[in-house]
């Protein structure tokens, strides 16, 4: 069962991916083997999918969306165990302002992770009653933020650099708060930091 939702997991992270790469072939002359390669490198703090996260990522939709593809650590000090989570996450531009220096713009997204370990689990473990807890091996975010992206001319390798604020959630908190009437609690909310490096095109 578990082995099923992995593979579940997995087809839906590179079928994202590969709409991505569409898109971008389509919308430019690049050669086959720049679709392959990624737009930016990603770097995150915080945000439920680890307490630092590193991954990679591709623009596309006329760079109104983004699709990412990131790796999440907890070390044991922060989480009581070291908790390693695989998440594919997305973004969607809602308002921009532009600059010469600079672009401003508003997003929202969603990202949906993996968490394998001994602490997680896909069934419920038979030792609690039915409800007592959900699945937490499989969740997903959702997130609201703003970023701002800097032209810095092709400095240090980089053409663009994009740094970030969210305000995330976790559905699980949204869809308990639905249901929980005057027992809703506020605290369901996170925040993230993070700085997208985008190399130059080719």
């Amino acid at each position: 069962m578990r082995n099923k939702i992995l593979q579940t997991f997995l087809f839906f992270v590179f079928t994202q991916f590969t709409f991505a790469q569409e898109d971008l072939s389509l919308e430019s002359t690049k050669q086959e083997s720049k679709c392959y390669s990624p737009d930016y490198l990603k770097m995150q703090f915080a945000g439920y999918i680890g307490f630092v996260s590193f991954g990679a990522g591709y623009s596309w939709w006329k760079d109104k969306a983004q699709s990412d593809l990131i790796y999440g650590y907890v070390p044991e000090y922060r989480g009581n165990a070291r908790i390693h989570t695989f998440t594919q996450k997305n973004s969607f531009r809602l308002i921009n302002f532009n600059k010469p220096a600079y672009e401003f713009f508003m997003f929202t997204g969603f990202s949906v992770s993996f968490e394998p370990g001994q602490h997680s689990y896909v069934k419920l473990p038979d030792k609690y009653p039915d409800g007592y807890y959900s699945p937490n091996s499989i969740y997903a975010t959702l997130f609201w933020g703003s970023k701002l992206m800097f032209d810095i001319g092709e400095k240090y390798y980089f053409d663009f650099i994009e740094t970030y604020f969210e305000i995330n959630t976790l559905a699980d908190y949204v869809f308990y708060n639905l249901i929980a009437g005057e027992d809703r609690s506020p605290i369901i909310f996170s925040f993230a930091l993070g700085l997208n490096f985008f190399f130059p095109d080719q």
